[in-house]
């Protein structure tokens, strides 16, 4: 209900609308209305009353509540059921209790700030509650569980998609690390659970800066945010929309093996770590060498110097200048 008072709120361009119409359009009293406002201008929207005048919406609105972004999205499956917190722990263990209860293929879970987020090895995601996107996103492929890492794959193409739509030059580093300038912008932590070879489930994490525009000391150089490196805040519920858009033909593909080539070669394509030396940690040990190709497992293939190509499922990489 507070969505939709959101949603007319925002249509009316800071127009005010009154109590009374708007109980009317959604069938509930005066008195809820006013309920509905309260809870709304506690959660942090800027909503202004006045006698005779009723409610009007001040200020931008950037939100990632569903009503603002499902009607953007061309999808048939992805964001089906769209889930909204506004502060939570992690959005992929929302994901792995919704799992538990029988969610479907496409749920969409996504919130201000996430407290808890992970990426890659264990380590924690932070965001400006807000400003930026915490998505996770749960598929039911038919795939054999060693084909898996297709849909990290998939999900890098897809913010590189969504990143050059919007006039920016990206890049992806192996295996899920979407760059803007050398500084990252984007992380992805898929998390799966098969039975026996089968794929049971898959959940895409994403934490995408969209309008951050300060980072801590210690990220300055590492980090950025899609209105640093465009020179303008952007409209989160468009660019979550938008993104939902681009990933779902690509999720689409992976369910079939006849479509690995052509995903596999068009990551290479905007791939940044082929072809250059690298160095590559992982928990146990270090490899430098020259980065290859890439598998239908998503695994790096490295040569290093004694002429071993080794197979890297992970890795911190960093680039080194070619000699």
């Amino acid at each position: 209900m507070r969505e939709s008072i959101l949603r007319m709120l925002y249509e009316h361009n800071g127009e005010y609308i009154s109590g009374e119409y708007i109980s009317k359009q959604l069938g509930i009293t005066r008195a809820a209305v006013w309920k509905h406002i309260q809870c709304l201008q506690k959660e942090g929207n800027t909503i202004e009353a006045a006698t005779r005048k009723g409610y009007r919406l001040a200020g931008s609105l950037d939100t990632l509540r569903p009503a603002f972004i499902k009607p953007l999205l061309k999808t048939k499956r992805l964001g089906c059921e769209l889930i909204y917190v506004e502060t939570l722990a992690s959005t992929n263990l929302l994901a792995r209790e919704l799992m538990q209860q029988g969610c479907k293929h496409g749920t969409v879970i996504i919130a201000e700030q996430q407290l808890k987020g992970r990426g890659r090895l264990g380590r924690s995601w932070v965001n400006e509650k807000g400003k930026d996107i915490c998505m996770s996103i749960v598929l039911k492929p038919r795939l054999e569980t060693q084909y898996a890492p297709i849909f990290t794959l998939a999900t890098a193409l897809g913010i590189h998609k969504l990143t050059a739509d919007l006039g920016l030059t990206p890049s992806i580093k192996w295996p899920n690390d979407v760059l803007i300038s050398e500084k990252k912008f984007c992380g992805i932590l898929l998390e799966m659970q098969s039975n026996a070879n089968e794929v049971d489930h898959i959940i895409v994490g994403i934490g995408l800066n969209v309008n951050t525009l300060l980072f801590p000391d210690e990220l300055v150089n590492f980090a950025t945010s899609l209105a640093l490196e465009g020179s303008c805040q952007l409209n989160r519920s468009k660019i979550a929309a938008e993104l939902l858009n681009s990933l779902e033909p690509l999720y689409d593909a992976c369910e079939h093996e006849k479509n690995f080539t052509l995903l596999l070669n068009e990551y290479k394509e905007r791939c940044s770590t082929l072809g250059r030396q690298i160095e590559v940690t992982g928990l146990s040990s270090t490899l430098v060498g020259v980065a290859e190709g890439i598998d239908f497992s998503g695994r790096l293939l490295l040569r290093t110097e004694d002429d071993q190509v080794h197979a890297i499922s992970a890795g911190d990489v960093t680039l080194r200048r070619n000699r």
